[in-house]
C-alpha cells in the first residue's frame, strides 16, 4: 500500500516516499539562503535543531533533494 501526501509548495499529490523534507521558511531562513545558498541553509537549520517539517516533490525542493 502506497501512503500519498501533498507537495507543500506545488500541492501535487506524491507518494511519501519521493517527497524530502526541509524545514519550514522563516525571515533567516531565507536570508542564510538568499546569501549562502540552499545547501548552506539546509546545514544551518540542521546544526541549529529546526524542525524539518515541510515535505516537497523533486521539482519543488531544489539542491539537496534526497530520496529514499
Amino acid at each position: 500500500m502506497t501512503d500519498l501526501c501533498t507537495c507543500a509548495k506545488c500541492g501535487r499529490i506524491t507518494d511519501i516516499d519521493k517527497l524530502d523534507a526541509k524545514p519550514s521558511p522563516t525571515r533567516l531562513l531565507r536570508l542564510v539562503r538568499l546569501l549562502r545558498g540552499q545547501l548552506f541553509m539546509l546545514r544551518y537549520a540542521a546544526d541549529r535543531g529546526y524542525d524539518f517539517d515541510r515535505l516537497e516533490c523533486r521539482d519543488c525542493y531544489g539542491p539537496g533533494y534526497v530520496e529514499f
